[in-house]
């Protein structure tokens, strides 16, 4: 609180007041004191808001060393209103400058967390090379200046999300999951204090309802170094997708719902998945119940025209999109081979209508992973993308045993699937049993004419 005599000076001498307190501040920092009112009136009043990053940063300039709680306070407010590239040089220069013994660790750990604030990059190399006393240091210091870099408008959702998770892995790595003492503590740098900022910051990536919040919560339930957090991170991650599903979901209006039960294009993500379905299951029909041996179109032939072997995957992915086209192009549905989706990766066929997606993944038979794929391929690496909401079909094209070659055995302790239907069960049960509800599967017969056999699409 500013004695009265500096209200009177500030009031009608500005920029007095401001040369005053900022020379007061410079020699009690000079004194090494830990009470500084020059410092604070700068800092804390609101009428120096237009000069207190720039003052902060000269205070800066001139003392290396000076309290921590000091210190602290001027670099918040060189952050916040002062020039940061003058503050990010300074920076470099004083972590260029650490001494790492005993009497400066408190301002070094300092110096360093604000640089690994402003830029991980550039503070990695020192970070990484800190014992675990002199790492636990910095963790503590980094909490405590934490606070300042909150998210703002300026701030792009995904550098946040990033600097969230990053100190996610930073601390959960130092830091397994504990809980306090049934028979009470004291302090507020113990492991539990550390597990509990852990939990806090996953609970603010999953109340964060962005796609890069989503991303970040799925690449930290795969780091072997947070297992002692994976399942909080993974409820997390559920809780996050469920309100992002929610927020996209647009409820049909009931004409839309009508059009749709009459034949008439998707309403929402989930129409469209059905229609595409019941499109494909026309197509198992024509497949094998046609006299126009449709299924030839997936096997390579020899030159007098008799089947010789299945063709390569993405041939076959090609085949059906033409028969997906030429079905749902009345209902101005688009079907593009190999769409493209986020991370420069590539589903098989992508399904669109104003502004819904639905995407497709496709194996044959034979691939090792097609027992596999609909989670560690469909569910993982496409299914992330919004505009699908979550939901995906998983093909397979059944050719069935072919000379020495056959199915891939699935895992134990189902058995080796004889026909396209039993793989068709096998694979709906292996969908069900992964919790994955957005997602279809179906199996394609396309190995030609058999006595007696039902067409298959499931």
């Amino acid at each position: 609180m500013p004695h009265a005599w500096m209200n009177v000076v500030l009031d009608h001498r500005h920029d007095l007041a401001k040369k005053v307190l900022f020379v007061i501040a410079n020699a009690e920092l000079a004194n090494g004191g830990e009470r500084n009112s020059g410092l604070y009136a700068l800092i804390d009043d609101e009428r120096f808001v237009q000069a207190r990053g720039g003052l902060a940063i000269q205070l800066l300039q001139c003392f290396r060393l000076m309290p921590v709680r000091s210190l602290q306070a001027l670099l918040k407010a060189a952050y916040r209103q002062g020039d940061r590239t003058k503050l990010s040089e300074l920076i470099g220069l004083r972590t260029a400058q650490a001494a790492n013994d005993a009497e400066t660790i408190d301002t070094d750990m300092t110096w360093l967390a604000v640089a690994y604030l402003m830029d991980r990059r550039t503070s990695a190399e020192r970070l990484a090379s800190l014992d675990q006393k002199s790492r636990s240091d910095f963790i503590w210091t980094l909490r405590e200046l934490g606070g300042v870099f909150k998210r703002d408008d300026e701030v792009d959702e995904s550098i946040y999300a990033g600097r969230v998770a990053d100190e996610v892995r930073l601390v959960g790595s130092n830091f397994r999951k504990c809980h306090p003492p049934s028979g009470g503590w004291w302090g507020n740098t113990n492991s539990w204090d550390a597990s509990g900022w852990v939990m806090q910051m996953i609970d603010t990536l999953s109340a964060d309802n962005s796609r890069a919040a989503s991303e970040q919560l799925f690449e930290l339930s795969q780091e072997v170094s947070l297992s002692s957090y994976h399942d909080d991170i993974k409820h997390a991650l559920a809780v996050q997708r469920r309100k992002r599903t929610d927020m996209a979901f647009s409820r049909p209006t009931l004409r839309q719902a009508l059009n749709t039960l009459l034949g008439g294009p998707p309403a929402s993500n989930a129409d469209l998945q059905a229609v595409v379905l019941d499109h494909l299951k026309d197509i198992a029909v024509q497949m094998t119940g046609a006299n126009t041996d449709s299924y030839r179109a997936f096997w390579n032939e020899d030159r007098h025209g008799r089947i010789e072997k299945p063709k390569v995957e993405k041939t076959c992915g090609k085949e059906l999109v033409d028969l997906l086209r030429a079905r749902l192009m009345r209902l101005d549905i688009r079907v593009e081979p190999e769409g493209q989706m986020r991370d420069d990766k590539r589903v098989d066929i992508a399904v669109t209508k104003d502004g819904l997606k639905l995407v497709i993944e496709l194996k044959r038979d034979r691939h090792r992973d097609v027992w596999t794929a609909f989670h560690n391929q469909l569910q993982r690496l496409y299914l992330r993308d919004s505009e699908s909401s979550g939901y995906g079909i998983y093909g397979v094209f059944w050719f069935g045993p072919i000379g020495t070659t056959s199915v891939t055995s699935p895992p134990k302790p189902l058995s080796k699937p004889q026909s396209a239907s039993e793989m068709a069960t096998q694979l709906s049960d292996l969908v069900r049993l992964a919790k994955l509800p957005k997602i279809a599967s179906f199996v394609l017969d396309v190995s030609g004419p058999i006595p007696g056999r039902n067409p298959t699409c499931v």
